[in-house]
């Protein structure tokens, strides 16, 4: 199959490397990596020495441009079918591509294919150990449950996929703008143009988590922040069923609060705590600590914080677009 993966590199150099040594693993091998470096660590004799040997292409580029930037430079310089984002923590299982372009094969109308990413703890760093758990795990309210829905159908953020070249070099990602997901590209922007996304379970491929739990912190209050906005700007697109459950469920305490405040937030937080402390066994079942669902529930209240930040922010900036316009 002709496809290519593209992305983008600062520091995080070794990491790059890591990644990009699994997509030489790859059943069916690309055409070609193209890989814009925008950090002052050179890495292209090291790639072109695992690049080369499978025959793969390497187009390999040092600009000192922002990330977005970068990942548009990057997809102009591709010259496959179809390309694939990669990013510096990911690494793809073997059979990712080979999914991907069989998804593609059968449904010609696609123009992306996206997977959902599982974190994987770090060996080598116990702060990314913890952060992985925590990241890793099914939570109780809101973020990430919202993938069950959004991931079965057009998810409203495009952060790892496969996409047709030539559509995505028409809409590509875009700069300078506020209300959108990290790298500004939403399924919305092909849901204007025609297209359909599709989003697929078959895909598999591990995330790296190298935070401290305090920029995990401030990491998930970036992404409530992010979530909201993205809600705010393609709410069509997401599932109704999950807010319908989350509005019942704040309902549902906020009655129980009238009758008794104080037992109504004792026992909310119990019931996320035992909910994060079983599903600590899928992070690792030798450890059994109190300190990491305490941790999870933490993250969680940043999520939040992060979503009402966004709201804020986006009810601000209408009544002040109205006040203009008065």
């Amino acid at each position: 199959m002709n496809y290519s993966f593209f992305g983008t590199c600062f520091e995080d150099t070794d990491f790059t490397i890591d990644c990009i040594k699994s997509i030489s693993y790859q059943t069916i091998l690309p055409k070609e990596v193209v890989l814009i470096n925008s950090g002052s660590k050179k890495i292209k004799s090291q790639l072109e020495n695992l690049l080369s040997p499978k025959k793969i292409k390497l187009i390999y580029l040092e600009k000192n441009l922002s990330r977005i930037k970068a990942l548009n430079l990057a997809i102009l310089q591709t010259s496959s079918k179809y390309i694939f984002r990669f990013d510096a923590r990911t690494r793809f299982s073997k059979d990712f591509a080979q999914n991907a372009l069989d998804v593609f094969l059968n449904n010609p109308d696609y123009v992306y294919i996206g997977g959902v990413p599982k974190m994987k703890a770090s060996s080598s760093s116990f702060n990314a150990t913890t952060s992985a758990g925590i990241l890793s795990r099914h939570y109780i309210f809101g973020y990430p449950r919202h993938r069950q829905y959004n991931y079965d159908g057009p998810s409203s953020s495009i952060y790892l996929g496969c996409f047709n070249s030539s559509i995505l070099k028409k809409i590509m990602y875009r700069d300078n703008i506020s209300l959108v997901s990290e790298d500004s590209l939403l399924s919305s922007d092909f849901l204007n143009a025609g297209y359909q996304p599709f989003i697929s379970s078959q895909l598999k491929l591990s995330y790296l988590c190298r935070s401290s739990i305090l920029l995990t912190i401030s990491l998930f209050n970036t992404y409530g922040f992010c979530r909201s906005n993205t809600i705010l700007s393609s709410f069509r697109i997401h599932s109704p069923l999950r807010y319908g459950v989350l509005l019942l469920v704040i309902l549902s305490f906020f009655s129980l609060s009238i009758i008794n405040l104080k037992v109504t937030i004792i026992f909310s937080l119990l019931i996320v705590f035992l909910y994060n402390y079983i599903s600590e066994i899928n992070f690792s079942k030798s450890i059994f600590s109190i300190k990491y669902p305490l941790l999870a529930i933490i993250c969680q209240l940043s999520w939040f914080l992060g979503v009402l930040r966004g709201i804020i922010n986006y009810n601000n900036a209408k009544s002040k677009s109205s006040n203009f316009i008065k």
